[in-house]
């Protein structure tokens, strides 16, 4: 089995971001395999932000890290590195479930894949 070393880490980036454009085009063509994709997408992401948990957890030197090993988790306690545990993986996490919900509306029907509610009609001044 082949390791991910940083050495084949952009090989890694750039097939994950060929996924993506493959996912998205197919959503924004309104494909029916593309809910799928990104579903499973979705699922993927969730079960790597939670495998990073555990393994932060059981490598950690506290009572429950049972994988603990010499070298110190202590610079993730400190700011910038804090900043990924306490926020960018919490963020993630809501990311990811917001798209799986999304995902659920457009397999529903509820709206189309390529929605633009969010863009306001009319012109500017009438709003004000």
């Amino acid at each position: 089995m082949r390791r991910v070393t940083s050495a084949n880490l952009p090989l890694c980036n750039l097939c994950n971001l060929c996924n993506l454009w493959f996912v998205l085009k197919g959503l924004m063509a309104g494909k029916r395999y593309a809910v799928g994709l990104a579903r499973l997408w979705n699922y993927l992401g969730l079960l790597d932000l939670l495998d990073a948990v555990a393994m932060g957890v059981t490598h950690a030197n506290s009572p429950i890290g049972i994988f603990a090993q010499s070298v110190s988790m202590h610079p993730m306690t400190e700011y910038p590195l804090s900043l990924i545990p306490t926020w960018v993986v919490p963020l993630a996490i809501i990311l990811h479930l917001r798209s799986l919900q999304g995902l659920r509306e457009i397999q529903k029907g509820a709206r189309p894949a390529c929605s633009d509610s969010a863009i306001p009609h009319g012109n500017a001044a009438a709003m004000s």
